[in-house]
């Protein structure tokens, strides 16, 4: 992939993003199938009975609101713009796994702090769960969608128990976009 792209995932409290808190942003910014950059920002309240969260939600992530530290939501979307102006001199194009997902609780942290979400991102999204779906509709993978199942199926190397922390699901992302990629030799994806 010769083209700069940003790969987004976060952890949150459950799956409503008007609701539930985001509790991890993680990005990377790739190019030419080299990782370039890094930033995983955890996201704090105030107070442990301000976070909204589910069971589910902190079983799957794993994240200890006890031990949970990090930034406020102010200080977060700073250090999230500073990183992607740092490496995006327009909006950066942000690819994930359920991007959508992870798009709609960015988009609210950016909201709840006055900040314009679209002066940074891109409203052009690279979602490889919807490719994965695309090539299960085909015929051409199994009927597998989550992203580890996806990673194992692809020999992407990866510790399965770190999953669910937003970076390393990030690589693990960028990894299978290019595996996906390289599916199709004669296109620039492969390269």
């Amino acid at each position: 992939m010769k083209q700069k792209i940003l790969v987004m995932d976060t952890e949150t409290g459950g799956l409503e993003a008007g609701l539930h808190s985001l509790l991890q942003v993680g990005l990377l910014v790739c190019e030419d199938g080299r990782v370039l950059d890094e930033l995983k920002v955890n996201i704090v309240e105030e107070n442990i009975s301000d976070y909204v969260v589910t069971d589910m939600a902190m079983t799957i992530n794993g994240i200890n609101l006890d031990t949970h530290t990090g930034y406020t939501k102010e200080e977060a979307v700073e250090l999230i713009i500073a990183f992607v102006k740092k490496h995006f001199t327009k909006p950066a194009q942000t690819a994930g796994h359920n991007v959508g997902f992870d798009v709609s609780f960015v988009k609210m942290l950016f909201k709840a702090v006055g900040a314009v979400y679209d002066d940074v991102f891109s409203y052009r999204l690279l979602d490889t769960s919807s490719i994965a779906r695309f090539l299960i509709f085909a015929g051409v993978i199994p009927n597998r969608g989550k992203l580890g199942d996806l990673a194992n199926y692809f020999g992407i190397d990866f510790e399965e128990s770190k999953l669910h922390d937003s970076l390393v699901d990030c690589h693990v992302t960028y990894q299978l976009l290019l595996a996906m990629g390289a599916m199709f030799p004669q296109s620039e994806l492969a390269s």
